[in-house]
Protein backbone atom coordinates (compact mmCIF):
# COMPACT_ATOMS: atom_id res chain seq x y z
CA UNK A 1 0.00 0.00 0.00
CA UNK A 2 2.67 2.61 0.58
CA UNK A 3 4.71 1.42 -2.11
CA UNK A 4 1.79 2.13 -4.37
CA UNK A 5 1.19 5.74 -2.65
CA UNK A 6 4.85 6.71 -2.71
CA UNK A 7 4.72 5.25 -6.60
CA UNK A 8 1.70 7.69 -7.23
CA UNK A 9 3.55 10.79 -6.04
CA UNK A 10 6.63 10.22 -7.69
CA UNK A 11 4.10 9.97 -10.67
CA UNK A 12 2.74 13.23 -10.05
CA UNK A 13 5.44 14.88 -9.16
CA UNK A 14 6.53 14.27 -12.57
CA UNK A 15 3.59 15.12 -14.16
CA UNK A 16 3.83 18.60 -12.60
CA UNK A 17 7.46 19.04 -13.57
CA UNK A 18 6.54 18.31 -17.28
CA UNK A 19 3.45 21.08 -16.89
CA UNK A 20 5.76 23.70 -15.40
CA UNK A 21 8.24 23.13 -17.78
CA UNK A 22 5.61 23.35 -20.80
CA UNK A 23 4.05 26.80 -19.24
CA UNK A 24 7.52 28.48 -18.44
CA UNK A 25 8.28 27.77 -21.58
CA UNK A 26 11.20 25.26 -20.61
CA UNK A 27 12.59 27.94 -18.41
CA UNK A 28 13.28 27.93 -14.79
CA UNK A 29 10.86 29.09 -12.14
CA UNK A 30 13.23 30.81 -10.46
CA UNK A 31 12.62 34.43 -11.48
CA UNK A 32 16.23 36.65 -12.26
CA UNK A 33 17.05 39.93 -11.17
CA UNK A 34 16.35 43.14 -12.71
CA UNK A 35 13.69 43.85 -15.66
CA UNK A 36 12.05 40.76 -16.79
CA UNK A 37 12.67 40.00 -20.55
CA UNK A 38 10.84 41.55 -23.49
CA UNK A 39 8.45 37.86 -24.96
CA UNK A 40 7.97 38.51 -28.68
CA UNK A 41 4.15 37.50 -29.22
CA UNK A 42 3.03 35.29 -31.87
CA UNK A 43 1.15 37.80 -34.41
CA UNK A 44 3.45 40.87 -33.11
CA UNK A 45 2.92 42.32 -36.76
CA UNK A 46 -0.51 42.47 -36.87
CA UNK A 47 -1.17 44.16 -33.50
CA UNK A 48 1.09 47.30 -33.77
CA UNK A 49 -0.78 50.39 -34.79
CA UNK A 50 0.81 52.50 -37.73
CA UNK A 51 3.28 55.41 -37.29
CA UNK A 52 2.33 58.41 -37.01
CA UNK A 53 3.94 61.51 -38.63
CA UNK A 54 6.03 63.39 -36.71
CA UNK A 55 4.55 66.58 -35.78
CA UNK A 56 7.37 69.53 -36.85
CA UNK A 57 7.23 73.14 -35.92
CA UNK A 58 7.78 75.77 -38.79
CA UNK A 59 10.68 77.91 -38.87
CA UNK A 60 8.53 80.99 -38.40
CA UNK A 61 7.40 79.31 -35.32
CA UNK A 62 10.88 78.42 -34.32
CA UNK A 63 11.97 82.28 -34.80
CA UNK A 64 8.86 84.11 -33.27
CA UNK A 65 9.79 81.49 -29.90
CA UNK A 66 13.30 82.27 -30.00
CA UNK A 67 12.59 86.03 -29.89
CA UNK A 68 10.18 85.70 -27.02
CA UNK A 69 12.74 83.77 -24.89
CA UNK A 70 15.33 86.18 -25.91
CA UNK A 71 13.08 89.00 -24.42
CA UNK A 72 12.19 86.49 -21.13
CA UNK A 73 16.08 86.42 -20.90
CA UNK A 74 16.57 89.94 -21.63
CA UNK A 75 14.13 91.26 -19.08
CA UNK A 76 15.58 89.16 -16.19
CA UNK A 77 19.02 90.10 -16.67
CA UNK A 78 17.47 94.01 -16.69
CA UNK A 79 15.90 92.88 -13.07
CA UNK A 80 19.19 91.73 -12.30
CA UNK A 81 21.17 94.80 -12.71
CA UNK A 82 18.88 97.33 -11.20
CA UNK A 83 18.77 95.55 -8.12
CA UNK A 84 22.60 95.80 -7.34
Amino acid sequence: MIAEIEQEIARLNLAKAALVTASTGGASTKSKPGRPAKVASVDSGATKAPKTKKWTMSASARKKIAAAQKARWAKLRAEKTTKK
